[in-house]
């Protein structure tokens, strides 16, 4: 929603500026939610954001005699693989750097956000996996679905690239039998969509590995109905684990 733009925009700039990640930071938003929908927010009070992210004094900016560097240049096959290199050991680190702004920021704004949210996943055997407004959608269903007594949950990753398997395992409950994943993309010829192998990846070495499936959904903003998500899910549960 806006306000969690709003928030997360506030946290890229203390990512970015890491000295441990120094790399840029993408907040995403979906289209949709960008707009068609209109919703209050809570601009923070300029004291707060001052202590939250202090001014930046970048190292690396600056001309030294003493410690020369390039910035920007071309990067020819003797470097490049090494800079790539430097960019995943980023892109590593970044993972317990954005857990850190995390509670950071929730100490002094009093608001939440975790890396992967889990939604009554506690004893679920059937849990949802999304990004973005589609979540909102399906929590609505899990808690029709709860009513009639099925054990099903859904689970919002909301950091992406890096994907934390360490995080997402966390929240994953010993119970779950079978998992949905469902992307907002496409790629043709690919045996699956990006989140789904990386949630495949990260179960493919687990003992009792949950049985799983993908789907795409909304693509150039086409509506998600609730009765899609109940189709999925009926979908899965006739699946044998």
């Amino acid at each position: 929603n806006a306000q969690e733009a709003l928030d997360t925009t506030l946290m890229a700039y203390k990512i970015a500026e890491n000295p441990n990640v120094l790399l840029p930071t993408m907040v995403c938003l979906d289209g949709f939610i960008l707009t068609h929908t209109v919703e209050p927010v809570e601009i923070p009070d300029q004291d707060s954001v001052d202590k939250f992210l202090p001014p930046y004094v970048p190292e690396h900016a600056f001309l030294d005699p003493n410690q020369p560097m390039s910035i920007g240049n071309f990067a020819d096959p003797n470097y490049y693989t090494e800079a790539r290199h430097d960019m995943e050991v980023a892109m590593t680190n970044s993972i317990e750097v954005i857990q850190k702004t995390c509670e950071e920021f929730a100490e002094i704004f009093e608001r939440e956000y975790g890396l992967v949210d889990a939604y009554k996943t506690e004893d679920a055997e059937i849990i949802f996996v999304a990004m973005g407004s589609l979540c909102s959608t399906i929590r609505v269903i899990v808690d029709q679905l709860r009513e009639k007594g099925e054990k099903v949950g859904v689970i919002t990753v909301r950091l992406y690239r890096p994907f934390s398997a360490k995080y997402f395992l966390r929240v994953l409950p010993k119970s779950v039998k079978r998992i949905a994943v469902l992307d907002r993309c496409k790629e043709p010829g690919s045996v699956g969509e990006p989140l789904y192998l990386d949630v495949k990846s990260t179960l493919a070495d687990q003992e009792n590995s949950p049985l799983i499936i993908g789907g795409r959904y909304g693509l150039s903003s086409k509506d998600t109905s609730p009765a899609q998500i109940f189709a999925v899910f009926k979908n899965l549960k006739a699946k044998q684990p």
